[in-house]
């Protein structure tokens, strides 16, 4: 969609280290990121964010269920 990284060059994965993370024996996990520069006010930011709600299973055996619709927020962010 030639649109461009943040990072520079085409990478578009911010890579997060499972030691980032305090609970339980969490991977190595990343971010996808991307920027489109506006036309009306160019040196203004606009942050459109969303998350997976699934946290997984702790040690102990206990699950954390995410949203019933498994997603939305990810989907919304495709759509848009």
């Amino acid at each position: 969609m030639n649109l461009p990284s943040p990072l520079c060059g085409d990478d578009y994965y911010q890579e997060v280290p499972g030691s980032y993370f305090t609970r339980g024996e969490i991977k190595d996990t990343e971010n996808v990121l991307a920027y489109i520069k506006g036309s009306s006010i160019p040196d203004e930011v606009l942050v459109i964010s969303s998350h997976y709600d699934h946290v997984g299973v702790d040690d102990e055996g206990n699950i954390f269920n995410g949203a019933d619709d498994d997603g939305s927020g990810t989907v919304a962010i495709l759509e848009i």
